[in-house]
């Protein structure tokens, strides 16, 4: 209730500020009116309970602990000192979200709002920036509104923002690439375009920090980008060759770390830096010439799936998206190929080929990388754009406009309510996903000298680790030096260490008289009760907590 209050003032003074700016016109306060909505919904969809709504993911768990682990010790926690790629599970995590959120767990600790919350920062900075820059442009009111509302009101931008998986920063950093691109082509002058593009450039450049996946992306964007604009920008041989000069001082780390990893496998330290050697690529799992089948028919099979997850809005994965939605809402889809042809039919706008450019360097990962929505981030924005185009030509009359605004608004709400309200419990507590009850049952059951049972009833088992450190984050030195006969795997399987094990089914056998167990309500605890009548059980609503 308190924070509807505070929405509801933020709108007030925004409506305030608007229609006190200046003499507005009728025409123009409405417009004002629509957008300072529009703002107060875009920071509510992506600020709503987001430490409570949706539980601890995994890989959240694991990028909170490194966090952690930099901000408090200046190393990961595996021991890498400044590591250019996390080794984490064991096959790697994406460095630049972790870092990013380094001086936000320093200062308030390790917590799920304060791993959130740069992600939900940069995810509402991005949004306030691509509006500003439809402003900047002078697109009509009924353009910013349109491509505002599709844009940054569909699953697309609002899921990942939630999530502090350290993927979906690329999305965002994708927004702010296009705002940048905007005010580029609007500026006056050549000095203030050439300040616009170097913010691109360096925005490319740590986006390939971002996510490894999308090396094939950004390989095929920075080319087609480079492109065009010596053709269409500056004619300048000195720019490309000083952007290319720059990408590689910013990104050859990731160049040697591909060296280390497939070629050399041998660690390397190079000015301070640790070129990280996993124990496995997760590439391994991902790429489609890894299944054995001819190439030909994988990249037709991997081209049908990647349509099909599109179209049908699922990829079997909950925190990607709802099933039936996934991250564009039903038939939207349609309107991004609307668009698309509309392009084709009159290609001069410049802005529409820049995200035809980005639309398209996504084909290598169509091609190659089995699809989910996780791998397809890079195509959220570039399908949303040309859903907007598509909007936008097919509904020419305000009439028409108002009638697709009660359809869009009605998928948002449906969006809305089923992620609130129908999927709460899975997003909650799903395969991947912990609660927060039991970062509190990890809490008490620590402060006891107690051995601690941790009962998933599930394959989650040798991965809730994570969540134990995260709860209570323990020295890395500490942890490796308890964990030195673990084999190291793509996911590296920890089942003990100190006072706890991890199991899937309740223990047979326990150590030592007097222990505590934390068991996931999906496992039936009855047996063990009439077993142990000396223990105790205490319910949660998704995890027993039982001790003597």
């Amino acid at each position: 209730m308190i924070y509807i209050i505070v929405c509801f003032g933020l709108f007030l003074g925004l409506v305030y500020f608007l229609l006190t700016y200046k003499s507005p016109s009728k025409q123009e306060i409405y417009f004002r009116l629509a957008l300072a909505g529009l703002v107060i919904l875009v920071i509510l969809v992506r600020t709503y309970r987001i430490n409570s709504l949706q539980g601890l993911d995994l890989d959240e768990a694991m990028g909170g602990i490194n966090s952690w682990s930099i901000a408090n010790y200046g190393v990961d926690f595996h021991l890498v000192h400044n590591p250019v790629y996390l080794y984490a599970w064991g096959s790697g995590m994406n460095i630049l979200y972790p870092l990013l959120t380094v001086p936000f767990v320093k200062v308030w600790g390790l917590s799920v709002l304060s791993y959130r919350l740069p992600m939900v920062l940069l995810s509402i900075a991005s949004s306030l920036l691509l509006i500003g820059s439809f402003l900047y442009a002078k697109f009509s009111y009924r353009k910013v509104l349109i491509y505002s509302i599709i844009i940054l009101l569909s699953p697309g931008l609002i899921i990942p923002s939630r999530w502090a998986v350290e993927s979906n920063i690329f999305p965002i950093l994708l927004t702010f690439i296009l705002s940048f691109f905007i005010f580029l082509l609007y500026a006056q002058s050549r000095k203030v375009k050439e300040i616009w593009y170097w913010l691109i450039i360096f925005t490319l450049s740590i986006s390939a920090y971002a996510y490894s996946n999308n090396w094939l992306f950004l390989f095929a964007f920075v080319l087609l980008f480079f492109i065009w604009s010596y053709r269409k920008l500056f004619h300048s041989i000195k720019i490309i060759l000083l952007s290319l000069i720059t990408l590689f001082f910013i990104d050859w780390p990731l160049i040697a770390f591909i060296y280390v990893n497939y070629v050399s496998h041998k660690q390397l330290t190079i000015c301070g830096m640790t070129i990280t050697k996993l124990a496995e690529s997760r590439g391994n799992s991902q790429f489609i010439i890894q299944s054995g089948k001819p190439i030909l028919e994988s990249i037709a099979y991997n081209i049908f799936e990647t349509f099909k997850v599109l179209i049908q809005g699922n990829d079997g994965l909950l925190k990607n998206g709802l099933p039936g939605i996934g991250l564009f809402y039903p038939l939207m889809v349609s309107f991004a190929i609307i668009g698309i042809i509309y392009f084709f039919e009159d290609s001069k706008n410049m802005l529409d080929q820049f995200m035809f450019i980005m639309l398209v360097s996504n084909i290598f990962t169509v091609m190659l990388i089995s699809p989910n929505f996780t791998h397809l981030n890079a195509l959220i924005l570039p399908i949303l754009y040309f859903e907007s185009k598509g909007v936008m030509s097919v509904f020419s009359s305000q009439f028409a406009i108002r009638i697709f605004l009660m359809f869009f608004f009605a998928l948002f709400s449906v969006f809305s309510y089923e992620y609130v309200h129908i999927y709460h419990s899975q997003l909650v507590n799903g395969n991947h996903e912990s609660p927060l009850e039991l970062q509190k049952m990890i809490r008490k059951a620590n402060s006891s000298n107690r051995q601690i049972y941790l009962v998933t009833g599930d394959e989650t088992y040798t991965g809730i680790y994570t969540v134990v450190l995260f709860a209570k984050p323990m020295s890395p030195y500490e942890f490796n030096s308890k964990t030195v006969n673990v084999s190291p795997a793509a996911f590296t399987p920890y089942t003990t260490f100190g006072k706890y094990s991890f199991v899937k089914d309740l223990p047979q056998v326990m150590k030592g008289d007097s222990n505590i167990l934390i068991v996931k309500r999906t496992v039936n605890v009855n047996k063990f009760m009439k077993e142990h009548k000396d223990y105790h059980l205490y319910r949660g609503q998704y995890y027993d907590y039982i001790e003597k």
